[in-house]
């Protein structure tokens, strides 16, 4: 999660708002950002297996991560001038607001759905474990 999250922080103080900024003007950078997302990062993630390096896994998370970065700041912007201007900290927050719930939610399905996936795997994978005969025993 680390090069997401970096990605992301990179993107929001402007470490890779210059290059946001040549590549787009306002708009196509979100729609760059939501291109970026999706292909270069879940669809590389979607493609790992045990054998897959940590490098890939990392540029694909970074890739996510940017993608996420260039699209937030243009939906705080289409919230904020679409409301009144006595309203916007109100409409700023509860996007914030949304988005942390947002991700929560996200984490716990997502980890259940893991757990229980390897609880599944392990019990299929594993052999049962039965005690030790009375012969294995050492004597102390």
């Amino acid at each position: 999660m680390e090069p997401q999250v970096g990605g992301d922080v990179a993107d929001d103080v402007e470490l890779l708002g210059g290059a946001h900024r040549l590549l787009s003007e306002g708009k196509e950078g979100s729609e760059f950002g939501f291109a970026h997302a999706p292909l270069g990062g879940f669809a590389g993630l979607g493609t790992i297996d045990r054998r897959t390096s940590l490098v890939f896994m990392s540029v694909a998370m970074l890739c996510i991560g940017t993608g996420i970065g260039m699209t937030m700041q243009n939906f705080i912007l289409v919230v904020q001038n679409s409301v009144p201007l006595k309203d916007i900290g109100t409409a700023s927050t509860t996007v914030t607001f949304f988005r942390s719930l947002g991700g929560t939610f996200g984490v716990n399905v997502l980890g259940a759905v893991l757990a229980r996936q390897v609880t599944e795997r392990m019990s299929q994978h594993s052999a049962p474990l039965s005690p030790p005969s009375a012969s294995s025993r050492r004597s102390c």
